[in-house]
């Protein structure tokens, strides 16, 4: 009999203990799964560019000139939201185009421009006036291996309140150069709509960084782009063709500029880059409202073209990159009359991360 209850005893523990495994055992893979952890989202670039662009001799040591659009400054900040990927089905050529990456961001931007004498108080009529500009807007891109659109809304302000009189005014009494006596003369202030539309394409044609095989090793590139601008501020074609040399090239589409922003949605190599790059290009000119005065306005030329030429260089690890940009960029005469061209340098910096 205590043999009996002994084993009893000993069943009911073995019992006790080995129910929760069987339980545990007869868990359905779909409740498992429920009891696992959410997949952590797929990692986002974010990009944070700044632009500075003068025709000084502290961007152009080898010539200042100091006139017509004499100081550019601003900044771009892009990310890859859900939305912007919602929107591409129902953008122009969707079907065409096929599976894209895609971009948001914001922009702002202003400009300073004067007359080549601006110690001279008076109205200045065949020269480019005195003028401020300032915008804000709002891009969505989308590229694949080789093509890349750039798609861009502006709201802006040209006149007194744009602050490029105080700005410019400080800027050359801190340096104690010639201080400018014609802002009175500037236009009156107008509130201004722009819209950009620009299409590159990138051809390899030394190696490709996108094949392992060549990764980190020299390359040459051609970007072509066609673009049009339209608005109250501009109306106008424009057509360029960048090509640039080096090591380790990126697939930006080429470097970024204040009034052309690089493809956002594209990571830096890993490692160091480096290229030099040229670039070359044309505008046929309907409309420029920057070239209007207080009471007068010059004709615009129909055609003008632009030279630029620069070096740009890098660095990504891990999930973090950078980059920055020299360039110098000549004009052709933009406006009739026009006594001399034009050239300012520019220096950009790309800080670019994941997360």
């Amino acid at each position: 009999m205590k043999i009996r209850t002994r084993l009893l005893i000993v069943t009911s523990l073995f019992a006790s203990i080995l129910s929760p495994a069987t339980a545990q055992d007869e868990t359905t893979p779909e409740s498992a799964a429920e009891k696992l952890p959410a997949a952590l989202p797929a990692k986002k670039l974010h990009t944070f560019n700044i632009y500075w662009e003068n025709d000084g001799t502290i961007l152009k040591r080898n010539n200042a000139t100091d006139r017509h659009y004499t100081n550019g400054a601003g900044f771009n900040f892009a990310w890859q939201p859900q939305w912007a990927d919602s929107l591409a089905p129902y953008m122009p050529f969707a079907d065409d185009f096929g599976p894209a990456r895609t971009a948001a961001g914001i922009s702002i931007q202003h400009m300073i421009f004067t007359p080549d004498d601006i110690t001279n108080p008076r109205i200045i009529r065949n020269d480019w006036p005195y003028v401020g500009y300032f915008a804000t807007g709002l891009y969505w891109q989308r590229a694949n291996e080789n093509t890349m659109d750039h798609f861009q809304l502006d709201l802006g302000m040209i006149g007194p309140s744009t602050q490029a009189s105080e700005l410019q005014k400080s800027i050359h009494e801190w340096r104690n150069i010639d201080k400018p006596q014609g802002w009175d003369h500037q236009q009156g202030d107008s509130f201004n709509v722009q819209a950009y539309l620009r299409k590159k394409w990138l051809v390899d044609i030394v190696g490709n960084p996108a094949d392992a095989e060549n990764d980190g090793k020299f390359g040459i590139q051609v970007i072509p782009q066609l673009g049009v601008a339209l608005g109250t501020v501009f109306r106008r074609l424009e057509a360029d063709v960048t090509l640039r040399i080096g090591v380790n090239l990126p697939r930006d589409f080429g470097p970024g500029r204040l009034a052309d922003a690089p493809a956002e949605m594209v990571e830096m190599p890993d490692g160091f880059f480096f290229y030099g790059y040229g670039r070359v290009g044309g505008r046929w000119v309907q409309h420029n409202k920057l070239l209007a005065g207080i009471d007068f306005r010059l004709d615009e030329k129909p055609w003008f073209g632009e030279l630029q030429g620069g070096l740009a260089t890098g660095y990504r690890k891990g999930n973090f990159s950078w980059s920055l940009t020299y360039s110098q960029t000549f004009l052709s005469d933009q406006f009739e009359g026009q006594s001399l061209p034009d050239a300012f340098g520019a220096l950009a910096l790309q800080l670019q991360w994941e997360y």
